[in-house]
């Protein structure tokens, strides 16, 4: 997931779908629905969308991070340790290398997650976090096996490494796209990418997994289209831009619990989360603070508005998750962004930014 600041910096005007547009229906509806009617009014739209992601060089060789072999100084055991440097901003980032350039490492990638959607239109168009089809431009989950690392410095032109240096809140944040070194020399930006190993849509109730065959991303927001061909025509949510949101007022979200990342890579392999059909859950909440386009806080909205969300129980739902009004209609995607700590914090992005999208 971004970091909060590089998900809400971002306007949304998403890019071509040909010339679908999504309309936006009038009126409300009365009355106040309870949370498990929206639930049950929407379960079959709602969709899993499970991917997994690969980060590559711009000729698409492989990148991981070099790991070294070394012994515990006090078990006198071998182990393999990740490797990390200091950035010239002093922030640890992991050592980066071409797959083909090294004895040991762990690829930069994840094998297999989820993140929540929804349908929006008949013929299969579905809105959905940029997670899905861009996560190699999101902050990195590292898997447990890169812990504790080892540190690289260099000396008169010498590499050392200073073994168990290196905790997991010390690469919090860190985006495989604004890498500053490969190979141990700098690199400016553009020159690394990632791509999907897949990218399918399940529907509540059902384990087949449905191929992404298009997919769009917005430039300036946190939040993608794809689209799935349907054998017969689907339902879509409401979608209610003119809602007028206030502090305190209730909201329901409908998604799938986040799926468990492998700490094991697999490389250019389909692998599905489970075998198990999913089925959405719902949270309730309240808008918190509305936080305006002028907004000079931590959650500066400089190019959009956002709404931070109360949730209790603590929400669980995957980014990507339609929030509803109590009128059953979708004000806005669920997202968390983080802290500086590693905190999440829930909030939504209004369902403005998606709709009466059209093609340029």
């Amino acid at each position: 997931m971004r970091t909060i600041i590089g998900a809400l910096i971002l306007v949304f005007f998403l890019a071509s779908c040909g010339s679908h547009t999504i309309a936006d229906p009038a009126g409300l509806t009365e009355p106040k629905k309870t949370p498990d009617s929206i639930a049950s009014e929407n379960a079959e739209k709602v969709v899993q969308i499970v991917y997994g992601w690969q980060l590559y060089d711009t000729t698409y060789n492989e990148i991981w991070q070099e790991y070294v072999s070394v012994v515990d100084s006090a078990t006198k055991k071998k182990y393999f340790s990740a490797l990390y440097f200091r950035n010239a901003e002093g922030k640890v980032e992991p050592y980066l290398n071409l797959k083909k350039n090294l004895k040991q490492g762990n690829p930069i990638a994840i094998s297999s997650t989820s993140c929540t959607g929804f349908v929006v239109s008949d013929d299969g168009y579905i809105v959905t976090t940029s997670s899905a089809n861009s996560g190699w431009n999101d902050a990195y989950h590292f898997p447990e096996s890169a812990f504790p690392g080892s540190l690289v410095s260099f000396e008169n032109g010498k590499r050392k490494i200073t073994n168990g240096m290196v905790k997991p809140e010390d690469v919090i944040g860190w985006v495989p796209t604004h890498a500053t070194m490969m190979g141990g020399h700098n690199i400016a930006t553009g020159q690394i990418t990632g791509r999907n190993t897949f990218l399918d849509v399940l529907f509540a109730g059902s384990a087949l997994h449905r191929p992404v065959f298009s997919s769009k991303t917005s430039s300036d927001h946190d939040i993608s289209i794809v689209k799935v061909d349907v054998p017969e025509a689907l339902n879509p949510v409401a979608l209610k831009d003119s809602f007028e949101v206030q502090p305190a007022m209730e909201v329901v979200v409908s998604g799938y619990a986040p799926a468990q990342k492998s700490d094991s890579v697999v490389i250019d392999t389909r692998v599905p989360i489970n075998d198990a059909a999913p089925v959405p859950k719902i949270s309730t909440g309240n808008i918190n603070k509305i936080i305006s386009a002028s907004s000079d806080s931590l959650f500066n909205g400089a190019f959009g508005d956002i709404y931070t969300l109360s949730m209790s129980p603590k929400d669980d739902s995957n980014n990507g998750a339609p929030v509803f009004s109590a009128y059953g209609d979708v004000i806005g995607i669920f997202n968390q962004g983080t802290d500086g700590k590693g905190n999440k914090i829930p909030f939504v992005i209004p369902i403005k930014y998606a709709i009466g999208f059209k093609g340029k």
